[in-house]
Formats: C-alpha cells, sequence, structure tokens
C-alpha cells in the first residue's frame, strides 16, 4: 500500500516538477522596482514583437513580483512540494489510524496493567 501511495505521488508530482524546471528557463526575465531591486522570475507571458521593437511587457505590483519571484524559483517550490507530500503522507496515516478495525485501534492504545503505581 505505502509503494502505490509513493509511486501515485511520483506519478503526479514528477511532470509539476519538470514543468516548473522549464518554465523557470524559458520564461525567465526581470523587473526592476522603484527601490533600485531586481526582481527576476518566470512566468508565461505574450512575448511578440512589438512596433517599438520590444518584446511584449506586462506589470505586477512589488506584492505580485515578491510571491513570484518565490514561487518561480524551483528550489523554493521544490522545496514547498516536498513539504506538501509530507502533510498529505502525514494526513493519510492520520486517516488509517482512525479508521482502522477497532481491534487495531484497541490494541494500538492497549493498557497492560489497570492498577494505580504503587504509593510511597
Amino acid at each position: 500500500m505505502k509503494r502505490d501511495l509513493t509511486k501515485t505521488l511520483f506519478v503526479i508530482l514528477l511532470p509539476a516538477v519538470i514543468w516548473l524546471f522549464i518554465n523557470a528557463t524559458v520564461n525567465r526575465h526581470n523587473h526592476y522596482l522603484s527601490g533600485g531591486y531586481l526582481i527576476s522570475h518566470a512566468h508565461p507571458y505574450d512575448k511578440t514583437p512589438q512596433p517599438s521593437g520590444t518584446t511584449g511587457s506586462h506589470q505586477h505590483s512589488e506584492s505580485e513580483l515578491l510571491l513570484i519571484s518565490l514561487v518561480s524559483d524551483p528550489v523554493t517550490t521544490a522545496s514547498i512540494l516536498f513539504m506538501l507530500c509530507l502533510f498529505v503522507i502525514m494526513v493519510y496515516r492520520l486517516f488509517k489510524t482512525f479508521t482502522s478495525l477497532p481491534v487495531t485501534i484497541r490494541n494500538f492504545y492497549q493498557v497492560y496493567n489497570y492498577h494505580a503505581p504503587p504509593g510511597l
């Protein structure tokens, strides 16, 4: 059962990670903020040449630039996906524990001695 879950997560997440790396390579571009900062991020946008000779441009707010910069970084995204996988596995194990047969739960929480500890 555990191998099936691992294979399923692998099949689902591998294309997403590959797409993120391809996106980071193909669509990376820079924006200069008013404070002198340079934000480099990647997302699909219109790259068709404009009459002025430049490629298509687009605008972002500073908060959008920060979010896009964090999400488009492959290391950050891979870390978030890893933490998400751990969360899904944890929820799955909790669900599996609490939906088990009553005998399994009784054995898991079994009390071996019904007496209080000895007094001094």
